[in-house]
Order: C-alpha cells, then sequence, then structure tokens
C-alpha cells in the first residue's frame, strides 16, 4: 500500500468528502450518509464498475435520501409496485451520487436476481434487523 495506490482506488478520498459532510452531518434529525462501498457483480448491474471508488448517494429517483431506512423502504415500494403490475409502478430505479454518477438499474430484474446476488456473495439477508425496523417506524 503506497500512498500513490491508495490514491489511484479511490481511499484517500473519503477523507476529503468527510471533512465537507462532517460539518453538516446530522444538522436534520435521523440523518445518515449513504456511501456505495463496492458493487456486487451480477447481471443486472453489468457494466457498472466505479474502480472502487467510494461514492456519496443522493438521490433515488430524483428523491433526496434522508437514511437508510428510508432507502430501504423506496425500494420495497419500487419492487411491490413491480409485484402488483400497477398502473404507477416504477420501472427503473436510478441512483445518483454526490459527484453526478449514476447507476440505473431496471427494478424488475433487481427483484428476479436479488437471491442470487445474496448467495453468490454469501450475505445471509438483504437487510439488517435494525434497518428493519427503523423502516417499519418511517412507515408509522
Amino acid at each position: 500500500g503506497t500512498t500513490e495506490g491508495l490514491e489511484a482506488s479511490g481511499y484517500l478520498a473519503i477523507y476529503d468528502y468527510m471533512d465537507d459532510e462532517l460539518s453538516r452531518f446530522r444538522q436534520e434529525e435521523d440523518t445518515e450518509i449513504i456511501l456505495l462501498l463496492d458493487i456486487l457483480s451480477c447481471d443486472t448491474n453489468f457494466g457498472y464498475d466505479f474502480n472502487q471508488r467510494w461514492r456519496k448517494l443522493d438521490t433515488l429517483n430524483g428523491h433526496k435520501l434522508k437514511n437508510m431506512a428510508e432507502l430501504y423502504n423506496m425500494y420495497e415500494d419500487a419492487c411491490k409496485s413491480i409485484a402488483a403490475d400497477s398502473d404507477d409502478k416504477t420501472d427503473f430505479l436510478q441512483f445518483i451520487f454526490k459527484d453526478k454518477a449514476r447507476i440505473v438499474l431496471e427494478t424488475k430484474e433487481c427483484v428476479a436476481s436479488e437471491a442470487e446476488v445474496l448467495d453468490q456473495h454469501g450475505i445471509p439477508k438483504s437487510v439488517s434487523t435494525g434497518i428493519l425496523t427503523r423502516a417499519a417506524e418511517e412507515r408509522g
């Protein structure tokens, strides 16, 4: 690990970001910084490669995200809209990051590949109990 190697990986960029964000962090109750640390490869997200750079997620489908529970609720709502084949279904999930990078995924494909991705990467469940609890509280 040379400094040049760390800079190339984007690892050190998090320090610049944190200096900027920590002064504003938690000005609103229940806010969290949501970072994309890695992309778990699968057919659904084929072609997206952020070269191991950390990115702050700002919006999902144009909505500024407050925390992980809100992100989870929005994802679940999109998945349910596809399953119900409703008129106002969410066909795509568009994630926009602080640096204006974007990832656009087809919701139907996300639903179809979720179990496979979890299994392929040895992840026991898609969301923690803590986030599930907070997401339920946010729904009221």
